[in-house]
């Protein structure tokens, strides 16, 4: 912890969860902050990185047909099974 804030600590004005509180929330700023400025980080794109998210990319849209592939298979044999019951 910093200093100002144990300083809060000992005066009361601030309680113990309050202070930790304060701390993950900077925390989470600077981590927000490191990640942004990497994805912007001079044009220079990570080749494998780049791979990567290219291959993922992928995955999503082929799982996304399959997706679709099943939700049509299934809709075919609901309407066939209704049929069925006329």
């Amino acid at each position: 912890m910093s200093s100002l804030q144990e300083q809060l600590l000992k005066a009361g004005l601030v309680d113990e969860k309050k202070a930790k509180q304060a701390e993950r929330e900077k925390q989470k700023r600077s981590k927000q902050a490191r990640k942004s400025s990497g994805k912007s980080g001079g044009g220079k794109a990570d080749p494998v990185k780049a791979a990567v998210n290219k291959r993922k990319a992928e995955q999503a849209e082929r799982d996304r047909k399959l997706a679709e592939q099943r939700k049509q298979a299934r809709e075919q044999k609901e309407i066939a099974a209704q049929v069925k019951q006329l």
